[in-house]
């Protein structure tokens, strides 16, 4: 599937050309007094005057080409510079079990650019293209959950190769299954949602594998291997239930895979082409892509989550890049138990 990991790498050469230009991470934390407190911290490309003499990778964005900042009465706000970074933080309290909404807003691509049908982006800025929508509510006796979800605003943008049309995926799917279940339907429904589970596992949540495919190729890969295999044979099972039996699941799953990872030279080539900015195609149109990071902070032991949980800090944390919410809008979620450790 050469074709299939090319335009997964030129998105890593788009990505990782964008790094350090603009990022968010968002805090949430229950505090004892059942209030929730919130901080949104927004990043972005500090104005030339205040650089550092940093070389930077990709187009320079501020914060507010990117992003709609929380702002209000109810927000305390705070600015700074970092080096060659502008950082936005802003931080509020409001009663848990209220739902709020909209203080994440990233928006479609930074004013002067182009969006998705590739016209030049209106003077008066860039649309939301990423709202969120959250809460902290008790669900149960001494149970609580935090759940945010990212809503896609407007026209999903086409995934290219990435879609599940692509000929190369539905070749490898009717290479790699018995030639029974092999119909169309079947086929469609299979890569519908194998490239979903791809775009998670390489885009997050809960943690972005593709930029790990510039940096360390051969790790990369084997991480790759093992994300897919973990889903993959879920896919399968969804889609076919007792007509595929487990057992053939996790082989069809194994070969299904094994013509998922090669990495060929044209790829490599793609990569650099993508980051010297000699290969013209080499990056995606689409919204400009932003580095998401959540913490959500919950007291007692989380007992349910789709994130990752560090013990020590006692967090759940999920990254993502905004392009992960361009298939399907995406929930974050965790579940903790009061008094259980």
């Amino acid at each position: 599937m050469r074709g299939w990991i090319v335009a997964l790498a030129a998105l890593a050469a788009a990505l990782l050309a964008a790094g350090g230009c603009a990022r968010s991470s968002v805090r949430t934390e229950l505090l004892p007094d059942g209030v929730v407190r919130r901080t949104v911290e927004l990043r972005g490309t500090a104005p030339a005057e205040s650089g550092h003499g940093t070389i930077r990778i990709g187009p320079p964005a501020s914060i507010e080409d990117l992003f709609a900042p929380p702002s209000g009465p109810a927000w305390k706000v705070t600015r700074s510079v970092e080096g060659d970074e502008s950082v936005y933080t802003a931080v509020r309290t409001l009663p848990a079990g209220e739902p709020w909404r909209g203080d994440l807003v990233v928006k479609a691509a930074p004013p002067g650019g182009e969006d998705e049908a590739g016209r030049a982006a209106r003077p008066a800025g860039p649309e939301p293209r990423i709202v969120n929508e959250a809460s902290v509510r008790r669900i149960a006796p001494g149970r609580w959950e935090y759940r945010e979800r990212l809503r896609w605003v407007g026209k999903r943008p086409d995934m290219g190769e990435m879609a599940p049309g692509n000929p190369e995926l539905l070749s490898a799917l009717r290479a790699s299954l018995p030639p029974a279940l092999a119909t169309d339907a079947d086929l469609k429904a299979v890569a519908g949602q194998l490239m979903l589970a791809a775009v998670h596992v390489l885009l997050g949540p809960p943690d972005p594998l593709i930029d790990q495919m510039l940096l360390n190729r051969g790790l990369a890969e084997a991480r790759l291997s093992r994300r897919l295999g973990a889903v993959v044979p879920g896919v399968l099972g969804r889609v076919y239930g007792q007509r595929l039996p487990p057992a053939q699941r996790v082989e069809t799953a194994r070969r299904l895979v094994g013509r998922m990872l090669p990495m060929s030279t044209r790829t490599r080539d793609t990569v650099r082409g993508g980051l010297e900015g000699k290969a013209g195609d080499s990056r995606p149109a689409g919204p400009a892509p932003v580095a998401l990071a959540f913490t959500a902070k919950l007291p007692g032991r989380v007992v349910e989550t789709n994130g990752q949980v560090d013990a020590l800090a006692g967090t759940v944390v999920w990254g993502l890049y905004n392009v992960a919410v361009a298939p399907e809008d995406v929930v974050l979620r965790a579940v903790c138990e009061l008094g259980a450790r």
